[in-house]
């Protein structure tokens, strides 16, 4: 497979590059990143349970004439870049015969790149570390089919294990007193009271949607295992503060908030999102 990545960024080489085994050509809009790249050779892909260098690739700026015989000699183009680049992309596409993916974190491109498949992931390389990229070896994915890169199905379990992650984070965040994630994630007691919300929300997602509880259980598991990474380096303040000091308050107190209604549809019993409710309110009001 001739494969052409449109976007050397974090969902490019974070997520796209790594479901791919083989050379891949990379068309990027900004010259530094470009220019750095090629004259490396290389950038290192830095997840929780593997390091790895990666030297097998070319990398052209966009709107050059090796970029344009790139994409058409591609037979797989896949499209990473933000919805502002999205018209740049499409001329940029005109006359190329390969499969076109678009990979986002929300399935709401399908009116951008019409015949396109679709690629929606939950979770992507989370930053950069000069030209290295610290991805999450976890990701999860949904896709359109046919696709090319990541064969998954649809269904209920991709909203319920997005409930999970935020509740989760902002549990870790909300009974923690240290600066990341990663440390508090670390202290047993707060990882047991982040535990003992799941625990109560996973029940009552369980009998709302059907998934199994040990599924929801294991994602669980796999949100500790991610922000455990020191490399991620989420800050504590960054879920819990938000640009003013409190949308990550009201945003939290949003996802409590659901978590309780679906216990209470459900006839879960609560008590742990009760009393965490109520230390939310107080510090709202």
């Amino acid at each position: 497979m001739n494969l052409v990545i449109i976007g050397a960024g974090r969902i490019g080489r974070g997520f796209a590059a790594e479901q791919y085994k083989g050379p891949v050509t990379f068309v990027h809009s900004n010259a530094q990143t470009v220019e750095s790249l090629a004259a490396a050779g290389e950038y290192k892909v830095l997840a929780d349970t593997y390091t790895k260098t990666v030297r097998d690739f070319n990398i052209y700026l966009s709107g050059t004439s090796l970029a344009r015989r790139a994409i058409l000699k591609a037979s797989v183009i896949v499209v990473c870049v933000k919805p502002p680049a999205f018209s740049m992309v499409r001329d940029a596409l005109f006359g190329a015969t390969g499969q076109v993916c678009v990979v986002s974190n929300k399935l709401n491109l399908t009116t951008a790149f019409p015949g396109a498949a679709h690629i929606c992931v939950e979770r992507m390389a989370t930053r950069f570390c000069g030209l290295d990229v610290v991805v999450e070896d976890y990701a999860r994915a949904t896709a359109s089919e046919p696709n090319p890169l990541y064969q998954v199905s649809r269904g209920p379990e991709v909203p319920a294990k997005l409930c999970i992650d935020n509740l989760f984070q902002f549990a870790l965040a909300w009974y923690g007193t240290r600066p990341t994630l990663a440390e508090n994630v670390a202290d047993p007691i707060v990882a047991e009271k982040a535990r003992a919300i799941m625990g109560e929300t996973a029940a009552a997602l369980s009998a709302k949607c059907g998934i199994p509880v040990k599924n929801l259980h294991d994602r669980v598991e796999s949100i500790a295992t991610r922000v455990a990474n020191p490399r991620l380096l989420d800050p504590t303040e960054r879920i819990l503060g938000g640009r003013d000091g409190l949308a990550g308050r009201m945003h939290g107190s949003e996802r409590v908030g659901y978590a309780l209604n679906l216990c209470a549809e459900t006839q879960t019993p609560h008590p742990t999102l009760l009393s965490m409710a109520g230390e939310i309110r107080s510090q709202l009001c």
